[in-house]
């Protein structure tokens, strides 16, 4: 459980293996898109480290596949 989540804290609800306290902690890293919807964190433990894991929904207004999109772009190649 979560409160208070924005791009630089977030405050977790944690077990500390006798009761749940609330955890205020600082975040580090990129900073989330304007118009990306922030889904349910989760923390990973990966050796020395504690990380919070955000996934980030966001749209994405051209859905054409690669192939599509180098067909509708013209390149031009010259030799100088």
């Amino acid at each position: 459980m979560y409160q208070d989540f924005s791009a630089k804290e977030i405050t977790l609800r944690v077990w500390t293996g006798d009761t749940w306290t609330w955890m205020h902690c600082r975040l580090l890293g990129r900073d989330f898109p304007e118009n990306a919807r922030l889904m349910s964190p989760s923390v990973v433990f990966e050796y020395k480290y504690d990380m919070l894991h955000v996934p980030v929904r966001q749209n994405n207004e051209n859905t054409a596949t690669v192939r599509q999109r180098m067909q509708d772009t013209l390149y031009s190649v010259y030799k100088q």
